[in-house]
């Protein structure tokens, strides 16, 4: 648990892992490199992560709670688990997200982008977009995906295939520039 200041000065060539359950109500800098959280955990307190440097959730489910704050110009990745997010959070920087999301009545706001947006948006909360979006597969489950910027989907074809799959009253609002590409055959 970090009720204080975490700093985490990962190299290029290694990963600085945790692989306990973390919990945080302070703040976690992640200034350099590549730093993952293996065994969940939950927060109310900040992620700062540098420009160059990548902080991601890879296995375990973590909760972000009232409090929470994504910080800084780096990368935060959701690749593994379920992150369950119950306040409203926003991030001035890139969202990546591969595995589930789930969002209560709240907003993620990310003005700088999401990139591989390939998991599922569950809870029924909404996941706005401010920045460049970039669809390539997964499924919006009775929440809202709203893009307010330029979005491009990719893969086979527009929710269906290995693009987005809307379930259960998911919904994708665009109010910007949609792009949909096609890879392959």
């Amino acid at each position: 648990s970090n009720s204080g200041v975490f700093t985490s000065n990962a190299d290029v060539f290694n990963t600085a892992g945790i692989r306990v359950g973390f919990d945080n109500s302070g703040t976690v800098n992640a200034t350099s490199g590549d730093t993952a959280l293996f065994a969940g955990g939950s927060s109310t307190g900040t992620f700062h992560v540098a420009a160059g440097a990548l902080l991601h959730w890879s296995d375990g489910d973590y909760a972000f709670h009232a409090g929470t704050a994504f910080t800084g110009t780096g990368n935060f990745e959701f690749d593994g688990g379920t992150q369950t997010v119950d306040a409203s959070l926003s991030s001035a920087s890139t969202l990546d997200f591969s595995s589930s999301l789930t969002l209560a009545p709240g907003v993620i706001l990310t003005s700088n982008g999401m990139l591989n947006a390939a998991g599922s948006l569950d809870g029924g909360g909404t996941l706005l977009a401010n920045g460049s979006l970039g669809l390539s597969g997964g499924t919006i489950n009775g929440s809202m995906l709203e893009n307010s910027a330029t979005s491009t989907a990719t893969h086979r074809g527009l929710f269906t295939g290995y693009s987005y799959t809307l379930s259960n009253g998911g919904v994708f609002l665009n109010h910007g520039t949609f792009l949909a590409t096609k890879c392959g055959k």
